[in-house]
């Protein structure tokens, strides 16, 4: 599908697609001053954000970013013609805990005994994330395989390989300075730690891919409902604690959003990014001394 077709196409599950503008009315700056809904607050003080010098606003999404349209429609649309290959079963043996991750990796269950809190490890292991968060497109690692459809329903029936999944999904979120609150609801809510795990994802863009497949990866293996939390936290802090890098704040904006499969949260996400969330220089200056009080 062409770029234009997919644009077009994806109007269909996204309102107001339209040109980058930027947001600076006196109704947006106090609205960012609030918490964003869905998201977690934090009481601890905030550390400083990333310089943009005066008159320089960034740019506000008003809709995905033309490049990753097409992967945000097949995504949001399942795939459509992918043709489910039966005998590819990697993902599925994993997490059966029958197979280690390779390349240099291990069985799941050793990976979470072991490489919990060993950030040196997760930060410089590459071809791990792809075993941990598989989901329906190649990636980079050419020893780990795209998700089958088939492995999509042998896991979710599987109550143990669910319960690894979600405690890899909490090994992740600890090694982002994250922690899951409510196993239900899929809250979320910082650790105690984030200052040193912010300033790892600051210094180190390729996360911001890993958690693009981990956002897709809830939304395969039954946990969609834990989708607009985390980005609901992503954004906050990101637009309005600014804490995170305006990578981080790219991301959000131009992609992220869009991987929420909760259509009302979606679009809640995308008013906030339109409307809401940008506060001028000046602005940030004051809410970040309020919020060190």
């Amino acid at each position: 599908m062409g770029s234009n077709g997919a644009l077009a196409k994806i109007g269909k599950w996204v309102n107001g697609l339209g040109p980058r503008r930027d947001v600076r009315d006196q109704d947006s700056r106090e609205a960012a001053k609030r918490p964003i809904q869905g998201s977690c607050t934090s009481a601890q003080t905030t550390t400083a954000a990333p310089h943009r010098t005066p008159h320089q606003p960034e740019a506000v999404a008003a809709g995905p970013s033309p490049e990753h349209v097409e992967s945000i429609l097949l995504y949001q649309e399942g795939y459509p013609g992918l043709v489910d290959c039966p005998d590819c079963n990697k993902n599925r043996d994993f997490y059966f805990g029958q197979i280690p991750s390779s390349p240099h990796g291990d069985y799941i269950d050793a990976i979470h005994n072991k490489w919990w809190n060993n950030t040196g490890r997760l930060e410089r292991h590459h071809g791990y994330i792809q075993w941990l968060f598989p989901n329906r497109e190649e990636g980079l690692n050419p020893e780990a395989q795209p998700l089958q459809q088939h492995e999509i329903e042998a896991i979710c029936d599987n109550p143990a390989a669910c319960a690894r999944f979600l405690k890899s999904y909490k090994m992740m979120l600890n090694f982002y300075g994250i922690r899951l609150v409510n196993q239900t609801t899929g809250e979320v809510t910082l650790a105690t730690h984030w200052r040193t795990a912010f300033t790892n994802l600051n210094s180190n863009p390729h996360n911001l891919m890993r958690i693009t497949r981990i956002i897709k990866c809830l939304g395969e293996l039954g946990l969609e409902r834990y989708q607009a939390p985390l980005v609901g936290l992503l954004l906050d802090q990101a637009f309005r604690e600014r804490r995170l890098s305006a990578a981080c704040r790219k991301s959000c904006g131009d992609f992220w959003i869009y991987l929420v499969k909760d259509s009302e949260s979606r679009q809640h996400f995308q008013s906030l990014i339109m409307d809401k969330l940008y506060l001028p220089e000046d602005d940030v200056s004051s809410h970040r001394r309020k919020t060190e009080r």
